[in-house]
């Protein structure tokens, strides 16, 4: 599969040689070496891009992106900004921005950018839970649960959820609640030996040392 994106990165370049001055190809080229983990030569394709078409938002979606694999997020954060000024009425745009907002430990920020993504697409649950995950950094237990229980009512299916919403009761010592999220996370994902660690971790806490 390695090989297929090489091959790609070939014929990408052999369209840029052909057009220097048509942005899709490094647009492709930079998706290509990301996939090929090469991050800063990907920037440096995405840069390209933009500089040939600075409307295009979806390059700095995938310039942030890569940035934030790199952990800068700082950068990633200037890119999402300018997704958000170019794409204003689309919800991934403030997702994308609460996340970096919220690697860069500015978590009430975090919460306004993921109210904006609720707000354009409240059906959608992925905001839901990253707001809980922001108001459990800021120690906003309560609010957390709600943010995860309405993420939950979305989509009963994410195993993921049911996680971060198990952590956050275990922080307001609601251990038997706890266990109820961590039953589910078993029951979805069988296979997952974290599941059974933070079930165990629960019935500890209730004294439920045989089970």
């Amino acid at each position: 599969e390695l090989g297929q994106f090489h091959q790609a990165v070939e014929c990408f370049d052999k369209a840029i040689e052909l057009d220097p001055q048509e942005p899709d190809p490094y647009v492709f080229k930079g998706s290509a070496l990301h996939d090929l983990e090469q991050y800063n030569q990907a920037v440096e394709c995405f840069d390209k891009a933009i500089e040939l078409d600075p409307q295009e938002a979806n390059t700095y979606v995938q310039k942030g992106d890569t940035l934030s694999r790199l952990e800068q997020f700082r950068q990633a954060l200037e890119c999402y900004d300018k997704v958000v000024e170019l794409s204003p009425q689309e919800p991934g745009a403030y997702l994308m921005k609460g996340l970096a907002l919220n690697e860069l430990g500015q978590f009430h920020q975090a919460v306004e950018c993921f109210d904006k993504a609720i707000e354009l697409d409240p059906q959608e649950p992925d905001p839901y839970v990253f707001k809980g995950s922001a108001l459990h950094d800021l120690e906003q237990y309560n609010q957390a649960v709600e943010c995860f229980d309405k993420a939950i009512e979305l989509d009963p299916q994410e195993a993921n959820t049911y996680v971060q919403k198990g952590d956050t009761l275990s922080r307001l010592e609601q251990f038997r609640q706890a266990l109820e999220c961590y039953d589910k996370v078993v029951e979805l994902s069988p296979q997952e030996p974290g599941a059974y660690l933070m079930k165990g971790l629960a019935l500890n806490e209730l004294g439920q040392f045989h089970q």
